[in-house]
């Protein structure tokens, strides 16, 4: 099953997007020493209340001197609702593994004071959290909606727009409606070499273009991954022309990407429509509140928001086939 806690510790190869320097950072020459904030993060976060559930995680895990020494950071603290809500096995699982408990919480932590709007779409930003000295990146993006307000995400974890920017002596915080438990796998294919998607993972291996771009790091993409279960309810005609016609394989496999971007379902709007490669469709998303996410109408996304270094991916309950006289559709 692909699930977050093997992805803590697997190491980011690529770092090129890192941004510990990277503009925006806040300069304190600009700032009189005598209005400077004088609590620091530990003492700006429990004085603003809504932060036990994090303050208390670092108490647990023996991290709040490490925090409270810190200079120059942006912390994205969970609220405390956030964490009530974080699933029982996740909490149980790093109860028992304080190391990647540890490494889970210094991942909310960026190197750098960001303002909100200082921080930058589809930029990977250095955090905290490391594998030999290797920092894991935690991305940013910035949904623009006209209906609505902007929604801006980190790690795929909403940034509260009513609860951001406390200024503390030692840098930034930030309040997120989610604890991130979203931490990159190294890359799409090592994530797709899993139980549940192997046939997605074989179908790539044999169309180079599909592997192209979840490979490439020039672009971030977003994958929409039919799992193994989707693929047996195809007909043993259909499945035979994935496997033996090369191009009827590259346009099915095209229909599940979009290299535009990184779409984490918070994101997404009710009825938002998301490009597939090359702009030859749309996907257009249905998103009822408390309840599964839906594409085209009736294409479940089963495991939503697995993070890559380059991207995201959406596990889903079928397989997207093209619509066009010669393809063959499924009853």
């Amino acid at each position: 099953m692909i699930i977050m806690a093997r992805s803590v510790f697997v190491v980011l190869s690529f770092l090129l997007a890192l941004v510990a320097v990277h503009g925006a950072i806040l300069d304190d020459t600009k700032t009189d020493p005598r209005n400077r904030p004088t609590l620091d993060i530990i003492e700006t976060a429990d004085r603003l209340g809504g932060a036990y559930g994090f303050l208390t995680a670092l108490d647990e895990t023996n991290l709040t001197d490490f925090v409270r020494n810190l200079r120059d950071v942006t912390v994205f603290i969970p609220s405390a609702d956030a964490f009530r809500a974080m699933p029982e096995g996740a909490r149980n699982y790093f109860r028992k593994h304080m190391d990647r408990y540890q490494e889970l919480l210094k991942y909310h932590i960026v190197q750098g004071q960001f303002t909100a709007d200082r921080l930058a779409d589809e930029v990977v930003y250095a955090t905290a959290a490391s594998v030999h000295q290797v920092p894991f990146g935690a991305r940013v993006n910035i949904y623009n909606h006209t209906a609505q307000a902007n929604i801006t995400t980190y790690q795929g974890a909403v940034v509260n727009s009513g609860r951001r920017d406390y200024l503390a002596s030692n840098g930034i915080i930030h309040f997120l409606d989610e604890v991130v438990l979203h931490v990159a796998y190294q890359s799409t294919m090592e994530l797709l070499n899993d139980t549940e998607t192997s046939m997605m993972f074989d179908l790539i291996r044999k169309t180079p273009e599909a592997l192209y771009l979840l490979n490439s790091t020039a672009r971030v993409h977003t994958l929409f991954a039919p799992d193994n279960e989707a693929f047996g309810k195809l007909s043993n005609v259909t499945r035979s022309r994935l496997n033996k016609e090369t191009d009827f394989r590259k346009r099915v496999l095209l229909n599940h990407i979009t290299e535009l971007g990184a779409y984490f379902s918070n994101g997404w709007v009710n009825g938002e429509k998301v490009p597939i490669t090359n702009w030859t469709t749309y996907l257009t998303i249905t998103k009822p509140k408390d309840r599964p996410i839906y594409i085209n109408g009736n294409i479940e996304i089963l495991v939503p928001d697995n993070s890559t270094a380059n991207g995201v991916v959406h596990v889903i309950d079928t397989v997207i086939l093209p619509v066009t006289d010669e393809d063959i559709q499924e009853p």
